[in-house]
């Protein structure tokens, strides 16, 4: 492939806040806040969760359909986000381990709203690195850079404790 080419394709398919379809934006923020809402409104059922699946049952949670509710819950608000912006592939890692790290705090509740503020100081911190420095990068190279550093960190984290 060309160089000018594979360029064109890059910008065409990778993370931008300029190339978002506007009437897409309309058509997805009900389906968002609904999403949102829903996931808001479960999160003492994910606290019990994160005991565990017998703990769970115990406590009169059908670990199971709920699971699989959520997974349904979040693969739409993924697709939703990706159909926006485009992939981004270790934000959600970045966001929800740093913000429990910070936290010190299991509550789905707090994890929430921390995550979510802490997911878009993330990108705006990237894209004005982007354009600070002028790189000729895109803020998904960034995040998927430093997301796979910490990832590893994590990694050996893990393996020591």
């Amino acid at each position: 492939m060309e160089p000018e080419t594979f360029q064109t394709v890059q910008a065409l398919t990778t993370v931008s806040v300029v190339n978002i379809e506007v009437s897409l934006v309309w058509l997805s923020i009900p389906l968002a806040i609904l999403i949102m809402f829903f996931l808001f409104k479960k999160n003492h059922v994910y606290d019990v969760m994160l005991l565990g699946d017998e703990v769970s049952k115990n406590l009169g949670i059908d670990y199971n359909k709920e699971s699989i509710k959520n997974l349904v819950l979040i693969s739409l608000a993924v697709s939703l986000t990706t159909a926006l912006v485009g992939p981004l592939s270790f934000l959600g890692l970045i966001a929800v381990n740093i913000s429990i790290e910070l936290f010190k705090d299991y509550k789905h509740k707090n994890l929430y709203i921390f995550g979510s503020l802490l997911a878009a100081i993330v990108l705006i911190f990237g894209q004005s690195i982007i354009e600070l420095t002028g790189f000729h990068s895109t803020v998904t190279t960034l995040i998927s850079f430093g997301g796979g550093v910490y990832m590893m960190i994590l990694i050996l984290k893990e393996n020591r404790a």
